[in-house]
């Protein structure tokens, strides 16, 4: 009896010992032991147990309980990130704006490509079903690595489908909104001009016209004619320079004529001529004849006011 006692030995990992074994058996595929045991068990969920012993299912797949050898691996669209997944929910879906080509992934393939976006799952880097993503659509931008379509910002568009950047908005057009594309540019109008990259119209300077559609720098606004005013935003000459005004070349409002002269309709800058002797013309007078000079007073050709008779006359 003592020598049965010292001849026996441990049941190893991965094998069982049924009491009065002369030899131990091993344990099926997909279950365990560990030292002494007399029977196996089920190899634990996340677990593989090849060795005989429970270990960590490895990266890129899932084990269910039960498993011997890891087989099950995270599908397409998927990746494994961790070890000790159970089941195929416990895979992570491809993380936005990267794709994940083949089964068994430990990480992701790689990013989206130029010029595409992609959603959580994509199996490719240029998807073309609309739960992976898409090529970008014109007036979006699609850089690599996109998990969505990003609006071209004002004063830019795009003028065809997957671009990886926007252009600016081509000279004598404007771009006002976000998103814009080829089709929806506006054209810059009369009285404004547009240089490359424009998000709005600008006018032309006060004193300034333009009759030019689609025009590209300030220079297109000449300088509104002698005679006229243009106030700004200006399409044409602008308005006739009104009596008792001035206006020379480049007016956006029109000035008084200077006192002691008078300017008629159309005054191009210079007055027109002097007040009549016997008159009077203020700023703004627009004959020769404005004011009579009162009684005590006198007036000399050119008067802007009436001057008082000296000391010791009268008139």
């Amino acid at each position: 009896a003592g020598s049965a006692v010292s001849d026996a030995h441990p049941c190893r990992p991965g094998y069982y010992c049924e009491e009065g074994s002369t030899e131990e058996a091993p344990c099926d595929q997909g279950t365990y032991s560990y030292d002494q045991y007399d029977s196996c068990e089920e190899c634990p969920a996340g677990k593989q147990c090849e060795s005989g012993i429970p270990e960590d299912c490895r990266r890129g797949y899932y084990c269910p309980a039960g498993t011997y050898q890891a087989t099950l691996q995270c599908p397409a669209g998927t990746f494994g990130g961790n070890t000790g997944l159970s089941d195929v929910l416990n895979c992570t879906a491809c993380t936005p704006g990267s794709y994940c080509q083949e089964s068994g992934r430990e990480a992701p393939t790689g990013q989206c490509s130029e010029g595409y976006y992609c959603r959580s799952g994509s199996t490719t880097a240029t998807p073309d079903e609309e739960e992976m993503g898409g090529e970008c659509e014109q007036g979006y931008y699609c850089p690599a690595g996109s998990h969505e379509m990003i609006p071209c910002e004002v004063g830019k568009f795009t003028d065809s489908p997957g671009a990886a950047t926007c252009k600016p908005c081509p000279e004598g057009s404007y771009c006002p909104s976000p998103g814009t594309n080829s089709n929806n540019i506006n054209q810059c109008e009369t009285g404004s001009y547009c240089p490359e990259g424009s998000s709005v119209a600008r006018k032309c300077p006060r004193g300034t016209y333009n009759q030019e559609l689609r025009a590209t720098s300030v220079e297109n606004c000449q300088p509104c004619d002698a005679g006229s005013y243009c106030e700004g935003d200006e399409t044409s000459i602008g308005g006739v320079c009104p009596a008792g005004k001035m206006c020379p070349t480049g007016t956006s409002q029109p000035g008084d004529c200077t006192a002691g002269s008078y300017c008629e309709i159309g005054n191009t800058g210079t007055v027109d001529g002097p007040c009549t002797a016997g008159y009077y013309c203020g700023a703004g007078s627009s004959v020769a004849t404005a004011n009579t000079c009162g009684a005590g007073h006198y007036c000399p050709e050119g008067s802007g006011s009436p001057r008082p008779c000296p000391a010791g006359t009268y008139n």
